[in-house]
């Protein structure tokens, strides 16, 4: 699982702050759309030149003086704006450009928040930032997604900016302007040593869509624009999941990795997560570049015989093996430290160099050593092909959860020569080496990817996604996932291993699991053997809920409904709608045809309250379910009134839910199996 890594991003992001702060020259060039609607691009560099001239040829303004030459296109479609920018050396000398933006104005009065899919949030909302308040993050090759947006309170579209290309360090910035207005920036670090560069940004000021829609169609963009290849998706990547990372940390061993495999398979679960611990001695993980990450060889103190330990699990148990690593992670006492030293990133020293260890540690006068190997070699890559040809033959796993990607920093300034110019270009080749190791061994891999190194510009590398670590709040999960969630068209999408104490009343208990079914695949990390059996029973009714719906909920279409900072969420198949209720407003939906409605009662009160536009006069069985999923009283009927509007107002138990069937269905040909009748 992800650990401790803002350090690594911290310093990452001051080196950027820095480059950008060097520049004593830009220009802004104003950008107006066929609507009149428009922003600025945004150009910097050391030497700037002459004042530019303008000119229009053809369908493109052309901007120019004695070092440039700036072929400018922008053109509408479907509601959506985009801008390409073009730019020449005229004298064949490298251009020297550094940083390339573009940045829009927007009326700030509707805006109820900006949100992101780059950075953590800092509460329990969707949203980044409160309106009228100043926000920056960053976004690079492995953290994040170069796109910042803001909706109404309601969940409308306002603005939504993105940039093309994935693999630069992005910073992303909004902030209150004079006159009522707000300021949104998207700024990209480029490569100054090129003779011609080519950007392309995503605007949209649509308000027909909403925030996640309007995200949708962003990734769209950039996955068709960017040639994005699927990695091939089986049935295995839609087993639940469980890990014990949580409360073992890397305190496991062959006992630990049985006795809970044992009750993960009782309780439903498919996939078995062998976690950090598996890889190296116990408390070797928290040591980062000083202890031994990397040996990826287990003690015989904690694991005799892991292949055979592995083995049993899935013989006895019937549980799918998935294996945690950090791949680029090397520590010094490592025995592969010895073939990987020289190809270690370096950063340079800042003042805040000491609060980066043990993640960087002093390596020269004015450089650290990172724990993370340089992705710019093709040294690095050879290691990772053979690290993961080694792994499969060993261990034979039919998964890969990999960890830590978004704690490499994006500068590297060691000594050695760089195979590849820029961070990214190395990430993806190494990435591909990773991918085609993997596929050579096993035709049907999972490969797990987490926020922020599960973004667009590593989709092609993974095919399941997961939202940050979030033991002990559901909504926090959920919440990550939704910012997520419209980005990742091609990837199975998963929840984190939620874990909560040991001391959760059963309602609470059941919410964690609701949240884990209705935010992706189930990932469960809390600790089974200490769970009261009345809990253990509640993992197995939605774990059997989960698999008896297992279609509808991984293949329905997934969308926010009600408030923008704390969105309820539905999931809509062909004949059935999945509702998770967090709020306690009253939630309104439509429902196009006759289906069966499941509304799931994750608020803080034994209420839901609903108004359903139906198509037409409609009948329905209500039947309440508690949070162990048992029937609780008779089944009622309900009919939508004169203006096909279905109320329901019912006391649902936290954790449990209401089913709404036609009655012109059977309960059986409409979907309830034993686990809920």
């Amino acid at each position: 699982m992800s650990k401790a890594i803002w350090s690594v991003l911290i310093a990452c992001c001051l080196t950027f702050a820095a480059t950008l702060g060097s520049s004593p020259q830009s220009v802004s060039i104003p950008v107006i759309f066929q609507d009149a609607t428009g922003g600025y691009l945004g150009l910097q560099a050391p030497n700037l030149g002459s004042a530019l001239t303008q000119e229009n040829r053809g369908n493109e303004m052309v901007w120019s003086n004695e070092l440039f030459e700036i072929h400018i296109t922008q053109h509408l479609s479907e509601g959506q704006k985009f801008v390409k920018a073009h730019v020449v050396s005229q004298s064949g000398s490298p251009l020297g450009i550094y940083s390339v933006s573009f940045r829009v104005l927007a009326p700030a009065i509707s805006i109820d928040g900006v949100w992101t899919p780059s950075g953590h949030i800092a509460d329990d909302r969707l949203i980044s930032a409160d309106p009228g308040t100043e926000f920056v993050t960053y976004s690079a090759a492995n953290f994040g997604i170069p796109y910042i947006a803001a909706a109404t309170s309601t969940g409308k579209n306002i603005l939504a900016l993105g940039l093309l290309e994935q693999a630069l360090t992005v910073q992303l910035h909004t902030a209150p302007a004079k006159d009522g207005v707000y300021a949104f920036e998207v700024n990209a670090n480029v490569p100054p040593n090129r003779t011609v560069m080519d950007h392309e940004f995503f605007m949209s000021d649509d308000s027909s869509c909403d925030w996640f829609d309007t995200a949708r169609k962003y990734a769209d963009w950039v996955d068709a624009r960017t040639n994005y290849r699927q990695f091939p998706i089986s049935d295995r990547a839609y087993t639940p999941v469980y890990d014990t990372w949580y409360w073992s940390k890397d305190a496991v061993d062959d006992h630990l990795y049985l006795g809970t495999g044992q009750m993960a398979s009782e309780a439903g679960l498919g996939t078995f997560l062998a976690d950090s611990g598996w890889d190296t001695t116990t408390g070797e993980y928290n040591k980062w570049l000083l202890g031994s990450t990397g040996d990826y060889t287990p003690p015989t103190s904690k694991f005799p015989n892991l292949p055979a330990t592995f083995d049993a699990l899935r013989s006895a148990f019937n549980l799918k093996i998935s294996l945690w690593l950090q791949p680029f992670a090397v520590g010094r006492t490592s025995v592969r430290y010895a073939d990987t030293q020289a190809l270690h990133i370096q950063i340079p020293k800042t003042s805040n160099s000491n609060s980066l260890a043990p993640y960087d540690l002093p390596e020269g006068s004015n450089t650290l050593e990172d724990v993370n190997l340089c992705p710019q070699l093709t040294a690095t890559h050879r290691y990772l092909k053979d690290l993961f040809g080694q792994m499969a033959s060993t261990y034979h796993p039919e998964g890969y959860w990999l960890d830590f990607l978004d704690g490499m920093p994006a500068v590297c300034v060691a000594p050695h020569h760089h195979d590849f110019d820029t961070f990214g270009g190395g990430l993806r080749a190494a990435l591909t080496a990773i991918r085609d190791a993997i596929l050579e061994n096993d035709v049907n891999p999972v490969v797990q990817f987490r926020a922020q190194y599960a973004n667009l510009n590593n989709k092609s590398f993974a095919n399941v996604w997961q939202p940050f670590d979030s033991p002990s709040d559901f909504d926090r999960m959920r919440l990550d996932a939704l910012r997520l969630r419209p980005f990742s068209n091609g990837v199975v999408f998963a929840s984190d291993e939620l874990y909560w104490p040991d001391s959760l009343n059963d309602a609470g208990v059941a919410r964690f699991v609701m949240t884990d079914v209705m935010t992706g695949i189930p990932s469960i990390g809390a600790n089974l053997l200490k769970l009261r059996p009345s809990a253990v029973e509640i993992v197995k009714g939605w774990m059997n809920f989960y698999r008896t719906y297992q279609s509808d909920l991984t293949t329905g279409r997934f969308h926010p409904l009600g408030s923008f900072r704390v969105p309820n969420h539905s999931i809509e198949s062909e004949s059935r709608i999945f509702v998770y209720i967090r709020s306690r407003d009253n939630v309104s939906l439509s429902v196009s045809s006759r289906k069966q409605l499941f509304l799931m009662n994750a608020s803080d009160h034994g209420q839901i309250n609903s108004s359903i536009s139906v198509s037409d006069a409609a009948h329905y069985q209500v039947q309440i379910y508690n949070h162990f999923l048992q029937p609780q009283g008779a089944p009622t009927e309900t009919t939508s009134n004169s203006g096909g509007v279905l109320d329901v107002h019912s006391v649902v138990p936290r954790g449990g839910m209401v089913v709404l069937t036609p009655v012109d269905l059977d309960p059986r040909d409409a979907g309830l199996r034993d686990n809920l009748k």
